[in-house]
């Protein structure tokens, strides 16, 4: 979280990011460079590598044959095809709601499990 100022700021990113990756983000409208092209791709499969290993380690604990995902990150479409082709999944569905407005069927799900002792799975 040290390279992050979304957190506290109005910027994603922060100086300490900027020295890591060679220079600065690159400022609205102007052209795409190799350079951000190739922070992408890296991002992208660090991400994939990231989704399937705990898609694995999730598999092995609840010994479940379907997955739900929600957030930003479960709107990657090329990482979740990655996930249908190579994880551990029969199938998976993505809530509509996968950005943070979310959290309300999170939430639901937690008093239905929770508050009226309803079974989980």
């Amino acid at each position: 979280m040290e390279y992050f100022d979304y957190p506290q700021g109005l910027k994603m990113t922060n100086d300490k990011f900027s020295r890591l990756f060679g220079g600065p983000p690159r400022a609205p409208e102007e052209p795409l460079t190799q350079r951000e092209m190739d922070l992408a791709k890296s991002i992208q499969v660090v991400v994939e590598e990231v989704i399937l290993r705990l898609a694995r380690g999730i598999h092995r604990e609840f010994k479940q044959d379907y997955l739900c995902l929600a957030g930003g990150v479960a709107l990657n479409c090329v990482a979740n095809g990655r996930l249908l082709r190579e994880g551990p999944f029969k199938d998976i569905w993505i809530q509509p709601a996968a950005g943070d407005a979310g959290g309300a069927l999170g939430a639901a799900f937690i008093a239905w499990h929770e508050y009226y002792d309803k079974p989980a799975m």
